[in-house]
């Protein structure tokens, strides 16, 4: 999902969306349909915190630390990065991008500028997704497009041990709670409130999250049945909150996990041949724990090679140099991913842990968060 991501902001640079061949051109749509990936991440994240409260009986304090410093040091170092590089990134997509209409671009470029500090102050607190782009103007896509997910998720984990606590209490509070946030989601997508550029306030893409709490919650509830009755389950419940093609995705990724965890059993030979090559492998395995790193570099990263390029060497960039810069920036983003999850994420959470254990020395005997299985 995150190289997807990339793949679409890579296209999107270099801005040719026209093939000449219906069927290509039908197969670029699906490559840059970026918020499509950004959806499975929600619910992947929606269905591991779930998992995690309901296997770790946490105080709060301590929950949500280390939730915080899980994002936020290698969030904060990439908002620098970016904002440090902003004038090759102006020159990569105004001055040698081929996009024929550039000016959401350049209106972007210039809200950034014209409340700089404002933008500031919201992206360092990861708060920006709470503010509308109709009361700040490009507020969402500001300084580093991927950002504004981050703030969706912090918003996500800040909430989430009420979301998921209550929807623990049983089946009927289950589907209270989901009934209830879904109206808020109808509720904030209306417009009444606001409008987002990009779902980056909670209720915007809280139908992504419930698949995920749900699907875990369905794991735990048939775990113990003879008859794998999660997946159908899962399967509808997806169909009712997504689209077709991200209903696939998780319906596929649902199932891998399923069989990971053995609850799925005699997988034909065939097919876990196939799971082996292409998803239960370490160098996949790696990619995916480098994913955030990825997912939040490959955008500056494109700035640099490409808006340093035409910097030394002019401007007047081919379009067929403009593809070989890009091609060149994919070892570049996986090294980069590489190096900053060994050293930033890595730290970041070793820094958290230490955090973590002060924590647990002031808060020894108080109440963890009561969130149980139903």
């Amino acid at each position: 999902m995150a190289w997807w991501v990339v793949l679409s902001h890579g296209v999107g640079l270099i801005g040719i969306y026209d093939t000449g061949s219906s069927f290509f051109n039908l197969f670029m749509k699906l490559i840059t349909w970026a918020t499509m990936p950004v959806n499975i991440f929600i619910i992947v994240s929606g269905f591991v915190i779930t998992h995690l409260l309901l296997n770790k009986k946490e105080n709060y304090s301590v929950y949500i630390t280390r939730r915080f410093f899980r994002i936020f040091p290698i969030y904060i170092f990439c908002i620098l990065l970016a904002i440090f590089l902003a004038n090759l990134r102006d020159i990569a997509y105004l001055d040698v991008s081929f996009l024929p209409d550039k000016s959401g671009r350049i209106a972007t470029f210039a809200a950034q500028n014209e409340h700089f500090w404002t933008h500031f102050f919201l992206h360092i607190t990861m708060l920006h997704g709470l503010v509308p782009d109709s009361l700040l103007p490009h507020n969402t896509s500001a300084f580093l497009g991927p950002a504004w997910s981050l703030s969706l998720e912090w918003q996500f984990y800040v909430l989430a041990p009420i979301i998921i606590g209550l929807m623990a209490r049983g089946l009927v509070p289950m589907i209270i709670t989901t009934l209830v946030l879904y109206l808020f989601g109808l509720v904030a997508k209306s417009g009444v409130i606001g409008t987002w550029n990009y779902p980056a306030f909670l209720f915007t893409s809280i139908q992504y999250f419930l698949i995920g709490i749900l699907s875990r919650f369905i794991i735990e509830r048939f775990k113990n049945h003879e008859r794998i009755w999660e997946l159908p389950i899962v399967a509808l419940v997806t169909i009712a909150l997504a689209n077709t093609i991200e209903s696939l995705i998780w319906i596929g990724c649902f199932t891998i996990a399923l069989i990971e965890s053995r609850r799925i059993t005699n997988v034909p030979v065939v097919i876990q041949k196939v799971l082996n090559v292409f998803v239960l492998n370490k160098v996949v395995g790696n990619l995916g724990k480098w994913s955030y790193s990825t997912y939040l570099i490959h955008l500056t990263l494109f700035s640099l090679v490409v808006g340093g390029y035409a910097s030394i060497f002019g401007t007047d960039v081919s379009l067929k140099k403009l593809i070989l810069l890009m091609l060149s920036c994919v070892p570049i983003i996986i090294f980069a991913s590489w190096a900053l999850y060994s050293t930033i994420e890595v730290g970041g959470i070793a820094l958290g842990k230490r955090v973590i254990t002060r924590i647990k020395q002031s808060n020894d005997g108080q109440v963890t968060l009561p969130v149980s299985a139903p």
